[in-house]
Formats: C-alpha cells, sequence, structure tokens
C-alpha cells in the first residue's frame, strides 16, 4: 500500500479546505452583545431598535443607532436594542494551525516515497 500518497492526499485536502470559503450564511438576532465567531468571514449588522457600539478588531470603534447597518468582519457588538446580524463566508479552518499540519502530512508523504524509491531502485541493483 502506498502509504506515502495517503498522507500527501491528506495534506493537500486539508490546505484545499482551509482555503475555501463556503457561501454558507446565518442570521442572529442580538438585545446586547455579541461576539463574532471566527468562522465566519463577514457580518452584516443591521440596528433595528436602540443604540449599538460596534468595536472592530483592528480597534476602531462605531455607535451605530436604529436604522444603521455597516458591514464588518471581527466585532464585538455591545449596546442596547435589538439587532439583526447576518454572518456570511463560513470557514471550516479559520486559523492558521491547519497549514502546520498540512505541511507535516506533505512532508511525511514526500519522505515515504521518495524512501519508498529508493529501496526499490536498491533492490533493482542488488539482484538484477
Amino acid at each position: 500500500m502506498r502509504l506515502g500518497i495517503i498522507f500527501i492526499s491528506i495534506g493537500i485536502l486539508l490546505i484545499a479546505l482551509g482555503e475555501i470559503t463556503f457561501p454558507l450564511s446565518s442570521t442572529v438576532y442580538t438585545n446586547n452583545t455579541f461576539i463574532t465567531p471566527p468562522w465566519y468571514q463577514k457580518a452584516k449588522i443591521t440596528v433595528i431598535t436602540g443604540n449599538f457600539t460596534l468595536i472592530e478588531y483592528n480597534g476602531s470603534t462605531k455607535t451605530l443607532t436604529a436604522g444603521n447597518s455597516t458591514t464588518v468582519s471581527n466585532f464585538v457588538l455591545t449596546g442596547n436594542g435589538n439587532a439583526s446580524i447576518i454572518l456570511e463566508g463560513y470557514k471550516i479552518f479559520y486559523n492558521g494551525e491547519y497549514k502546520k499540519f498540512a505541511i507535516i502530512f506533505l512532508a511525511i508523504g514526500i519522505t515515504l516515497e521518495i524512501t519508498r524509491i529508493i529501496i526499490r531502485k536498491v533492490k533493482r541493483l542488488q539482484f538484477p
């Protein structure tokens, strides 16, 4: 069995699934505090009633009142009232850790395949 090919395939699959953003969306309603999940790429916030403060992870803040809407990526929403949040762009692997595992799987697979080729050539030379 060619175990090296399996490891290489798993490494490539991890990289592909980590880079793809799936077109899934969900709507969340909040009346006080909401923190965006890291596996969604962006969100459209619409304030229905009340006042909310939008704090983005880059440090900027914005005050939203009833009727305001905005689109942001990573944020914390605090305040009182009602707001709808449409989360879009689902990622299976949302941090960079999957790349380390993918590289490890690729390296193991390549090493196994190179070792298999070397062993086959040595056996041919020993027993012509």
